[in-house]
């Protein structure tokens, strides 16, 4: 966001700069009014402030890690979808019928929409873009509910549950998500006896 933003006032600032420099060559050639003059002073003044400052967002947005934040407008059920889509996407790409299935399990959770082309974005985000989750879901954990840690874990089995087999990474993924929350363990294998329990189906992969 902040990178999108840099670039349209870098853009911003240098249209509006060469706009003064017409200006300015307008009075110098033509002997126009002073008035030009000023204007076309003020206009590359304006214009270069307005590059430097969209040129340092820029470098801001590239040294900030990807991801969600703490900041970020509903980082909380972002941090829910990004974590259905990292279980995911463990093994592969995203297709279609998994992010079906995210849209899915989010409704089942949260009584509310989501949409399968969000789901798509995050996903293809992810990818060119990776990220540590365990250090996203740190980074957020002062503003998550107890509420909203036991959702991520249980939308994290459903996921699991989806796919019909627990392989080692599925594993090991879970169990970053369950320490980046900083839920605690016996409550953590508790919670995932019960909901495996019911499902009789699910094996481990060897």
């Amino acid at each position: 966001m902040q990178g999108l933003s840099g670039m349209r006032i870098l853009t911003a600032g240098l249209v509006t700069a060469v706009l003064g420099g017409l200006f300015y060559g307008f009075y110098h050639f033509y002997d126009a009014q002073e008035f030009v003059f000023v204007i076309g002073l003020g206009l590359m003044a304006v214009g270069g402030l307005g590059f430097v400052a969209g040129f340092f967002l820029l470098i801001f947005a590239l040294r900030d890690p990807v991801g969600v934040h703490a900041q970020d407008a509903n980082a909380s059920f972002t941090a829910l979808v990004r974590c259905m889509v990292a279980m995911s996407i463990v093994d592969g790409r995203l297709d279609k019928n998994e992010a079906k299935t995210i849209t899915r399990i989010y409704e089942l959770l949260t009584g509310e929409e989501l949409e399968e082309e969000f789901v798509s974005e995050i996903a293809d985000a992810m990818q060119n873009s990776p990220t540590v989750l365990h250090d996203e879901l740190m980074g957020i954990r002062p503003i998550l509910t107890n509420d909203l840690k036991e959702k991520i874990i249980k939308a994290s089995f459903y996921i699991l549950a989806a796919d019909g087999v627990v392989e080692k990474n599925e594993e090991r993924l879970l169990e970053d998500i369950r320490h980046g929350l900083d839920y605690p363990k016996m409550r953590y294998m508790a919670m995932k006896k019960d909901f495996f329990a019911s499902r009789k189906n699910l094996r481990h992969a060897k």
